[in-house]
């Protein structure tokens, strides 16, 4: 215990920093239960965690980096605050077994999880999205079929796809009046 503030110092063990990815979300979710909030406001939503103890938030941002979810740290005057935003990240910890008890916060992450309309893509992410889709795909496609396959609307994809074309990184059929993409190296 600190003498100053009557409190207990938390921190997390070692056990935790060198266990399976798969043990991590769960754990976490423990964490959102006791010391974090949901939250929903219009088309702001976000999962976050607010603290005295920086340093035990740093090693969490770390930990979630390990599973692949990214967590941004703002610090204020007496609080530190880890947040979590987007739909792929909020995907991302349900399917690795984020589990809340709290039945207001289990409620509240699942009409999060359910309000996104659009499925929207992390930022500085895009590219690499849409060329892994089209790799998947495995076929050569049109801009309007690949934007119909990805529920996306064509003028997206048509910017997606002139930049990765721009790169080098896919092939671009213009040999008919509609363009045929795919992944480099399918004839």
């Amino acid at each position: 215990m600190e003498e100053k503030t009557n409190s207990l110092t938390i921190e997390i063990n070692e056990y935790l920093k060198t266990t399976p990815k798969e043990i991590i979300a769960p754990v976490f979710g423990v964490v959102v239960d006791c010391e974090g909030s949901i939250n929903q406001y219009k088309l702001n939503r976000r999962i976050r965690v607010r603290m005295q103890n920086e340093k035990y938030l740093l090693e969490w941002k770390k930990l979630l980096k390990k599973v692949g979810i990214s967590a941004s740290i703002n610090k204020g005057k007496q609080i530190t605050q880890l947040t979590i935003t987007s739909y792929q990240k909020f995907k991302k910890l349900k399917e690795l077994s984020f589990n809340l008890n709290h039945q207001n916060k289990k409620n509240k992450f699942k009409k999060i999880l359910l309000t996104y309309k659009k499925k929207q893509v992390i930022r500085n992410t895009a590219k690499k999205y849409y060329l892994n889709k089209l790799k998947k795909l495995n076929k050569k496609s049109t801009a309007k079929d690949f934007a119909d396959r990805l529920n996306k609307k064509k003028r997206v994809i048509s910017h997606y796809l002139k930049q990765l074309e721009k790169e080098n990184l896919i092939n671009v059929d213009k040999s008919q009046t509609t363009y045929l993409y795919s992944e480099k190296g399918l004839k």
